[in-house]
């Protein structure tokens, strides 16, 4: 057959020489296994079981002498039975709902049978010209209810239906609080929390 020779080029280097030939490639080496050539370079890891494992951490945390009384803390230890304790749920205080609510204050406010006008509410004149102003003339059963209670300090607990007054039933009485300045210290009159932001806006 034909054989084509490539002319040499200047300038270029080689990274092999012309009579390189691979070891494995000879008659003689051909049955030589690759794998054995590639042990020396990985690492040779000993085979140790768990036993052998915790002895060598007990001997460099405890030092050999007190590797001789190990075996006997651990016959010790077998020994001493497990106490096992069951843990019991606490019962929840069931407090009295009785003791919250005022009952004869509750029982008065609701059988009273005559309504208080807003001129017997001790409220202030400015307050109740306002009110005059604003063409409140009879409170309703809850605003008769609920103002002389909130005006005395009472905590109050109402329900009502919508339109009959419940937002002038605790406004008069946070007004009348803002209108009185304590001249010792300045303190907070007035702490108004509202569930809804549409409630926030109303008030």
């Amino acid at each position: 057959g034909l054989e084509v020779k490539k002319k040499r080029q200047k300038g270029i280097n080689k990274d092999f020489a012309d009579g390189f030939v691979f070891d494995c490639v000879s008659g003689e080496d051909k049955e030589v296994d690759i794998l054995k050539s590639l042990q020396s370079y990985v690492k040779k890891g000993t085979s140790s079981t768990l036993e052998e494992k915790i002895e060598r951490e007990r001997a460099k945390l405890f030092g050999s002498k007190s590797l001789e009384k190990i075996p006997e803390l651990v016959q010790e230890m077998e020994n001493i039975s497990d106490n096992i304790r069951v843990k019991q749920r606490r019962k929840k205080r069931c407090y009295a709902t009785d003791s919250f609510f005022d009952d004869v204050t509750s029982s008065k406010a609701l059988n009273a049978e005559t309504a208080i006008g807003f001129d017997k509410m001790n409220l202030s004149r400015a307050l109740l010209k306002a009110i005059t102003a604003c063409g409140f003339a009879e409170p309703t059963r809850i605003q008769s209810t609920c103002i002389p209670l909130a005006l005395a300090g009472r905590d109050l607990c109402a329900c009502s239906a919508t339109g009959t007054g419940k937002t002038v039933a605790f406004m008069l009485p946070v007004l009348e609080r803002l209108l009185y300045r304590s001249q010792q210290k300045s303190v907070t009159r007035v702490i108004v929390l509202t569930p809804t932001r549409e409630l926030a806006i109303q008030v």
